[in-house]
């Protein structure tokens, strides 16, 4: 039906933005649009959001993780509900730990390279980066339901694979845009922390067995 000039046409229908479905635009566009994202959590820095991001994520993975079970490569292993749920708690503080020693260490060297970010912006990118834990997390619950055996755990570490490398490159997109990196200076403020921690545990291990040579025959 066509509308002439000064005709009125059809109302456009109104759209109810719930929570939920905010939060779920919010995760698609980091996926689809990484960048302007980042740019503007650089700026405006959702806290609230970014604190619910990461309980979602956590949510998701341990529900996935307690219902793929031992058959799949990253689990809680066996035992009761209990047992597996503290041991995901466990997990889940030492990976927050880490990541916040991560991105603490990325912030210093991407400083040192005369990065001009901040380290809140950066720690909110860095939560970000991990939406594609929960394409993961809806992957493992998928195979826990599936009846196909021990190939669950050759699927999962594939999925897994892809969750890794994705999530490095939204961290290399946050890290690049927080501190207005080239793409260069943002492979080596996320490569550097890394390969530093390496050696050091390296160091640390090989002075302390000579030590223990000479000093304990």
């Amino acid at each position: 039906m066509y509308y002439y000039e000064g005709q009125r046409g059809p109302r456009p229908r109104a759209t109810t933005v719930t929570p939920l479905s905010g939060f779920l635009r919010w995760v698609v566009r980091v996926l689809r649009k990484p960048t302007p994202v980042m740019i503007e959590v650089t700026y405006e820095i959702p806290l609230l959001r970014c604190v619910g991001l990461l309980l979602a994520i956590y949510l998701a993975v341990a529900l996935s993780l307690i219902v793929i079970g031992e058959e799949g490569l990253v689990n809680f292993g066996g035992g009761s509900f209990a047992e597996r749920l503290q041991r995901g708690v466990i997990v889940a503080g030492g990976l927050t730990a880490g990541l916040a020693v991560y991105v603490v260490i990325t912030h210093w060297v991407a400083h040192w390279l005369e990065g001009v970010g901040s380290l809140v912006g950066l720690a909110t990118g860095a939560v970000f980066s991990l939406v594609p834990f929960l394409l993961f997390a809806a992957a493992s619950l998928v195979l826990g339901i599936l009846p196909i055996g021990e190939s669950k755990s050759v699927f999962q570490g594939l999925v897994l694979f892809v969750t890794l490398g994705w999530t490095a490159f939204l961290y290399k997109v946050a890290v690049q845009e927080n501190n207005s990196f080239t793409d260069v200076q943002a492979v080596i403020s996320l490569l550097l922390p890394p390969a530093v921690l390496t050696i050091s545990v390296g160091v640390v291990f090989v002075v302390g067995y000579m030590l223990i040579i000479l000093f304990f025959p």
